[in-house]
């Protein structure tokens, strides 16, 4: 047992100490980086800008683009805990089939030999594709063009239908409208 620690004695000094960052001024050393790199927030498609800060080859800390456009330098909550998902555990790394990691050739070639087996057992329409709320609009268009001419299917739906769907039923209940008030 750490008797310091058990008496208050014990701050954690080196756990909790700080340097100055040119950047973003005092930051916690363990939040302290070597460079700044520039990206876009994956976590909506709103495309927040930002700069991840990388020490040692792995991201520590991220920060808003003061410069960009869309936020000038703000970032919501989970824009803020982004750096955190770049070196979560169990995070994969690289694609897997059956629990066995294979290459991304192995794992494109398999998806697209199941994907043509299902359409020619039941039909084009037999697939789908549920698309993620992070796409911005181009990216959406382009999945939707993919899914209708690449897997010659009807069946896309962009996420807006799943996830909100108890948006519009907040605001239907709060304000009478499927959307959310103008001012």
């Amino acid at each position: 047992m750490n008797w310091k620690r058990a008496l208050g004695l014990d701050i954690l000094s080196e756990k909790y100490s700080y340097v100055s960052d040119s950047a973003v001024g005092y930051i916690a050393v363990e939040k302290s980086a070597d460079s700044w790199v520039p990206t876009t927030c994956g976590y909506c498609s709103v495309g927040c800008g930002m700069h991840i800060g990388v020490k040692d080859g792995k991201a520590v800390s991220v920060r808003g683009n003061p410069d960009h456009p869309v936020n000038l330098g703000k970032l919501c909550p989970k824009g803020l805990a982004e750096h955190y998902t770049l070196s979560g555990q169990g995070r994969l790394t690289r694609p897997m089939l059956r629990a066995k990691p294979v290459s991304w050739d192995t794992a494109l070639d398999t998806m697209v030999r199941e994907f043509r087996r299902v359409q020619a057992r039941h039909g084009p329409d037999a697939v789908g594709v549920i698309s993620t709320g992070q796409l911005v609009t181009e990216e959406f268009y382009t999945l939707g063009k993919l899914v209708q001419l690449g897997l010659g299917t009807r069946n896309y739906d962009g996420n807006t239908t799943l996830c909100m769907a108890s948006a519009v039923s907040g605001y239907k209940r709060s304000f009478g409208a499927d959307g959310p008030p103008g001012a």
